[in-house]
């Protein structure tokens, strides 16, 4: 995450709090291929799972596949990732997730190497907008 955009990260509690705007950026390579960014790498997935108000177990989520290095979760690239703009009620791109003020939302980044044998990497944690 560009530090600018974010209020505060609770290490314990592994929670991410942003303004009104943000993306995510994954940098990853695989060691044994090289050491710079998307050596390796066949593909990284994004997943924002939205909060479900009513506990229905039918809760919205956002997903991106991005298969070029600078990965980020909103699309973009080189030169710069595309950054959200937070808006109450608004929605994640090309989905019914709804952006809610101080709302919890899951997230999950897997980056899959392209050597089959190899695992996938995984990084969860909490987001929480906090818009002005």
């Amino acid at each position: 995450m560009d530090p600018s955009q974010v209020i505060s990260i609770s290490q314990e509690e592994h929670t991410i709090t942003v303004g009104d705007r943000f993306y995510l950026e994954l940098w990853v390579y695989d060691p044994r291929v090289g050491f710079s960014d998307g050596a390796g790498i066949d593909h990284v997935d994004f997943e924002i799972q939205c909060p479900d108000p009513y506990d229905t177990g039918n809760s919205e989520s956002y997903h991106h596949t991005e298969t070029t290095a600078r990965y980020c979760s909103f699309g973009g690239g080189e030169p710069k990732c595309t950054v959200l703009p937070l808006h109450e009620g608004a929605l994640f791109p090309g989905s019914q997730c709804k952006i809610e003020n101080g709302a919890s939302y899951q997230v999950s980044i897997t980056a899959v190497p392209k050597n089959p044998n190899l695992q996938s990497g995984n990084w969860s944690f909490e987001l929480q907008p906090q818009l002005p």
